[in-house]
C-alpha cells in the first residue's frame, strides 16, 4: 500500500494555512518536497515553500515575525528608518 498522496488530499491537509495564504503557482503536488510559489493574504508577501510546511498548517513566515529578509530588505529597511546610515 502506498503512502502517495494526489493534489485533491493535499489541498484538503493544507486548509488551515490555505486560510490565510493562496498558491500562486501552477503547478502539482507530486511529494512533501514539492516547492509551491505562495502569497500572504494579509500582508501580499510573496515566497516559496515546501508542501509538507504547508500540511503542517504554517502560513507566512512575515505575518508570523519568523522571516528573515535578504541583505537587499535588509539595507533597504535601514535607508526607510535612517538614510544616513551606511552599511
Amino acid at each position: 500500500m502506498s503512502n502517495r498522496i494526489n493534489h485533491e488530499e493535499f489541498l484538503k491537509r493544507s486548509e488551515k494555512a490555505l486560510e490565510t495564504i493562496e498558491i500562486i503557482s501552477d503547478n502539482k503536488y507530486e511529494t512533501k518536497k514539492t516547492i509551491f510559489k505562495c502569497k500572504c493574504k494579509k500582508c501580499e508577501h510573496e515566497y516559496e515553500v515546501k508542501a509538507e510546511s504547508l500540511m503542517d498548517g504554517h502560513g507566512c513566515r512575515k505575518c508570523a515575525k519568523s522571516y528573515v529578509p535578504t541583505h537587499e530588505e535588509f539595507v533597504e529597511n535601514i535607508r526607510k528608518i535612517n538614510p544616513n546610515v551606511k552599511i
